[in-house]
């Protein structure tokens, strides 16, 4: 009975060995697990952390997109308001390059209708002092006062046909 007592203290105590090797594998197994799952839940945490940085940082390109639409909506109405105001002034410009064409037509037009009122001015002065002074030849007559112009000489009469000097052609 004692030696069968004594097999199984010392089965007993292998078993215990066993256990307790068991035991201590299971808890060396236990702070593995444990170190891993904090390893793992600080990960987690990072993770958690740049997932916010990145929808933060998505909002704000939301809003910088919203922002450089609204911009970019703003300079097309701008382009479109000044592209207008360009035809207008460019419109505006052809006009007025019409009416100063018209003007400068209008101001030649003038001129020669001045210079040949003045012409005609002239030649009714020398007429008017011919007829008020006396002539210094009597044989001289009024038409040959008159400049060969072709206007109409007065009373009718026409100055004398002038010989040309021979050129020998």
């Amino acid at each position: 009975r004692s030696a069968r007592l004594a097999a199984e203290r010392d089965r007993d105590g292998a078993r215990e060995a066993e256990l307790l090797a068991a035991l201590e594998a299971a808890r060396s197994e236990l702070a593995g697990l444990r170190a891993r799952l904090v390893e793992a839940e600080t990960l987690g945490e990072g993770r958690r952390v740049e997932a916010d940085a990145a929808r933060c940082a998505a909002e704000e390109l939301r809003a910088a997109v919203h922002h450089a639409e609204t911009g970019r909506g703003q300079a097309v109405a701008d382009r479109d308001r000044i592209q207008a105001r360009v035809r207008e002034v460019e419109e505006r410009n052809a006009r007025l390059t019409r009416s100063t064409g018209e003007m400068h037509a209008a101001l030649r037009a003038l001129a020669a209708e001045r210079d040949a009122a003045r012409a005609e001015a002239d030649r009714a002065r020398r007429r008017v002092d011919a007829l008020t002074r006396p002539p210094e030849h009597p044989a001289r007559r009024l038409a040959d006062l008159e400049p060969p112009t072709g206007v109409h000489s007065l009373d009718g009469h026409h100055p004398p046909a002038r010989a040309e000097p021979h050129t020998g052609r």
